[in-house]
Formats: structure tokens, sequence, C-alpha cells
């Protein structure tokens, strides 16, 4: 059966940098809270098939079914002190495996092999991916970047993100699986997102 591949990391910031992983073809959570007038501040980094990039943590939840939820604590002058991250696909996930291709130290300066390696898919012939994350500051501006990679793929059309929950600017962001990778932000979507009054934002993968 063929799979749909969509992405492998996620970062986000509120503006503030809210960093929530980095690959969902690998789908990865790189969540960072960023004050416009202030360094940047990581509340969370997750990657999803092995614990194996520096500066990342394991996904800790199952990859099972259509739905996959976790909570995460994280500082609670940034957000509510918990958030919670749902990934659901529209059909079902596949197994998550490792994608080869990338080499750290080539291009040089590249050093997210692992990061990018990780694959996490939903099953065609209609799968999508949708995350949502909530127990942010309501109202609040994050940074979210979303990388997405898979040089396996024939596919030469543009990847889509669309914000769904929340306001983002931009409102779509897209990389395409067939570009050279030149350094770690090659394959990065990134988002500044306005929670929702209820504190929470929502991906989905339109393309």
């Amino acid at each position: 059966m063929s799979e749909r591949r969509y992405f492998k990391l996620m970062q986000f910031v509120v503006i503030w940098r809210f960093t929530i992983g980095r690959p969902l073809v690998f789908f990865t959570i790189l969540v960072t809270f960023v004050c416009r007038t202030s360094a940047q501040t990581e509340l969370l980094a997750i990657e999803f098939r092995e614990d194996d990039q520096v500066g990342f943590a394991l996904w800790p939840s199952a990859l099972s079914g259509s739905v996959s939820t976790a909570n995460f604590a994280t500082d609670p002058a940034l957000t509510s002190g918990q958030t919670t991250v749902q990934v659901r696909a529209s059909t079902s996930f596949g197994i998550p495996a490792n994608r080869p291709g990338a080499v750290n130290g080539n291009p040089p300066g590249f050093s997210y092999r692992r990061l990018y390696e990780d694959l996490l898919i939903a099953r065609s012939p209609t799968g999508f991916l949708t995350l949502e994350v909530s127990g942010l500051t309501p109202d609040t501006p994050y940074r979210f970047a979303l990388y997405a990679w898979d040089p396996g793929a024939s596919d030469g059309s543009d990847k889509e993100w669309t914000v769904t929950g929340g306001t983002g600017i931009p409102a779509v962001a897209s990389v395409n699986f067939q570009d050279p990778l030149v350094d770690n932000e090659s394959f990065a979507m990134v988002f500044e997102i306005v929670t929702t009054a209820s504190g929470g934002f929502q991906l989905t993968n339109t393309g």
C-alpha cells in the first residue's frame, strides 16, 4: 500500500519562541517561546522516531491508530504550565520509520541528520496530518517551525501546511522535496501564530 508522507519537525515560538518539533515526514517538534524584545526561550523540543538528535526528547506516546496525544510540562510564565500536543491522521498512522539520505557535515555545517531521518506518515489514499497545540497563553504570538523532508518521494509538488486554528503569518507555507538540502533550515516552514482565546493553535497538511 502506498503511503502519503508528511512532516518531520516543527518548531514554534511565541514571539517568544515556542519550538516544538522539527520533522513530520519526519515529524519532529521544536517549541520555543520568544519575546520580541528579548532572547528566545525554548519551551519544548520533540522528535518522533528515536531519541537520537541532540537537544530533542522522544515523543512519549504511542503512534498508532489515528490519534496520538502527549502532555508536556512547560514554563508557567510563558504557558499554562502544561502544553498538550495532539497529532491526528485522517486515515491512520503508518509505522514510524527512518528515511536515510541526510549526512551530517554534507553540506558543511549540516547537523540535523537524526532529526531529518525520522518518518511519520498518514496512510493513503486520502492521508493527511493535523497538529493541534493547547495550553499556551491566549491571544499570544508564538513562532512555530515545521520541518518536512523526504528525498525518496517521487512527487514533485509542494507540500503545504495551513494554519487552521489561530492566526498565522503566513497562513500557508510549503516545502518541495526536490529542492536541495543546503543547511539545517532548508526544509523549515516557519510561522508566527497568534493563539486562540483558549490558548491553542492548529495546523493541517493541506497539499
